[in-house]
């Protein structure tokens, strides 16, 4: 399965339209509409982003989102419409606490490994640790 994320800047409905009736007159059958993405803007897949929207610096895209308008800076947002449902800061804090909660076992005949008591362990602390954290 391809997995995409799209960009929609256009639409022909105004085609469409002017098909199906004299009475409908527009300047043009196509039109164009400009999608701006700002600087650290992670889009998750299978997302689609419609045209006339800015997505703001530092933002995070849940997969399969529908963004149909703007997205302010340091925001998390996901769904259909997309809305915003977190704070960058406070996501980008769960996740460095996240990376911190898994012991590794390093350099072990020159590679990392993870034996399965320690992968249990760190999951048991991930687990205890995500029950406190509200984003």
């Amino acid at each position: 399965m391809h997995r995409t994320v799209k960009l929609v800047t256009h639409d022909y409905v105004n085609g469409i339209l002017m098909g199906m009736s004299d009475a409908y007159h527009f300047k043009n059958a196509e039109s164009l509409n400009p999608i701006e993405i700002f600087d650290n803007v992670y889009i998750g897949m299978d997302s689609i982003i419609l045209g006339n929207v800015k997505i703001g610096p530092n933002v995070i895209i849940n997969a399969g989102s529908l963004v149909t308008k703007d997205i302010p800076p340091n925001s998390v947002v996901g769904g259909v419409p997309a809305k915003v449902v977190g704070d960058f800061d406070k996501y980008v804090k769960l996740r460095v606490m996240m990376d911190k909660a898994v012991p590794y076992e390093v350099k072990r005949n020159g590679k990392e490994s993870i034996d399965q008591r320690t992968v249990e362990m760190a999951w048991a602390r991930f687990d205890s640790k995500k029950n406190r954290v509200k984003t």
